[in-house]
């Protein structure tokens, strides 16, 4: 009997065992808030560029930094965009951690050329990266440099994204919050094509992704929701911005409030 009982409790002991067998952590892990997908120079190849947190320079209390920047920056090229962020590990010093990415930026002349489908193939086979993240289309500049842009209030670039487009969309009617889900929905569906929302750079990309850019008062170089990307079988075919916005908001029933001049 004695036995008996002894066996039950190692077995019992061992479902609340096997809970850890996979922890991580937290100092283990470079977390990954933004990703920016981009044509390299090579056109056969593809450039991920990963938005990460410097955990140092955003914490609380009197660990937080507002001398560091509190993002990094990296990125690699490969002939596919899974191969290319499988490159990104061989720089880091952490495994990257996607759980918490939030937004996804492509290139606009990588989403004129080649389309969204490839694209989401990627992302659609990815076991990590969220359904729930928010899509947006570099506009005249590179998906890198958005995510490299530092920007003020929200020190986190992707989160400031975020929070701007929920505000444009939600207060103008003139921009709209698209995820990966809805997207990966209108592709699949025939007849159906995405519209997907504009981030374009107010200033220099190039002083925009300096430090010292958010510590005046006015910085140099300033994300903007900025326009409606139109597609056509997958590619981007043109971008409608302005009160033209409305009628295609109304359609696609996302319109919360406009304001009329």
């Amino acid at each position: 009997m004695k036995r008996s009982i002894r066996a039950f409790m190692i077995i019992l002991c061992c479902f609340f065992l096997s809970g850890c067998w996979s922890s991580k952590e937290m100092s283990d892990l470079a977390f990954v808030t933004a990703v920016g997908i981009s044509k390299d120079k090579d056109e056969n190849k593809y450039k991920v560029s990963l938005q990460v947190v410097n955990p140092g320079s955003v914490a609380g209390g009197q660990q937080a930094s507002v001398q560091d920047a509190p993002v990094t920056i990296m990125s690699s090229t490969a002939f596919n965009p899974f191969e290319a962020s499988r490159h990104v590990t061989s720089k880091m010093s952490r495994n990257l951690y996607y759980a918490h990415t939030n937004l996804i930026v492509i290139d606009e002349e990588l989403a004129r050329t080649k389309g969204l489908y490839e694209l989401f193939d990627f992302i659609e086979r990815s076991d990590q990266l969220r359904e729930t993240a928010t899509i947006v289309i570099a506009k005249g500049t590179s998906a890198e440099n958005v995510i490299k842009n530092l920007t003020p209030i929200d020190r986190i670039p992707a989160v400031y994204v975020n929070k701007m487009l929920k505000n444009a969309e939600d207060n103008g009617g003139q921009n709209i919050k698209v995820t990966v889900d809805e997207v990966l929905q209108k592709i699949t569906s025939q007849g159906r094509e995405p519209i997907i929302n504009g981030i374009s750079i107010q200033g220099s990309a190039e002083e925009g992704s300096m430090q010292e850019s958010i510590q005046g008062s006015d910085p140099k170089g300033k994300l903007e929701a900025s326009g409606i990307a139109i597609f056509r079988e997958g590619k981007l075919i043109d971008w409608v911005k302005g009160y033209n916005v409305h009628g295609i908001l109304w359609t696609t029933n996302k319109v919360k409030d406009i304001v009329e001049a």
